[in-house]
């Protein structure tokens, strides 16, 4: 709507597995261990619209993570909907 694009950030970058950026045989081996062991950023909701010039027009943060790793969303007359791949339930705010 009205020229803006709304992008999702899924989750913050974990400090832990960035201090591995100069050690490539360790992130090697980091990456070969299961999924769950791996070390993963905080649960936090994050959505922003750009527009048509690349200017972020709108920001809205969720930094408790009640709805976390968004993806991105969809803008209607008379509501935002945030999407997520894993909350229970599907994310609005009016508009």
């Amino acid at each position: 709507r009205d020229g803006r694009v709304w992008v999702g950030l899924f989750r913050p970058r974990n400090p832990a597995a960035d201090s591995l950026a100069q050690r490539p045989f360790l992130r090697k081996v980091l990456l070969r261990l299961p999924r769950a062991m791996l070390p993963t950023g905080a649960p936090y909701g994050h959505v922003f619209a750009i527009d048509e010039d690349g200017r972020v027009v709108e920001d809205l943060q969720d930094p408790r993570g009640a709805y976390p790793e968004t993806t991105g969303a969809t803008e209607t007359a008379d509501r935002l909907y945030i999407h997520s791949l894993h909350a229970r339930a599907i994310g609005w705010l009016p508009r």
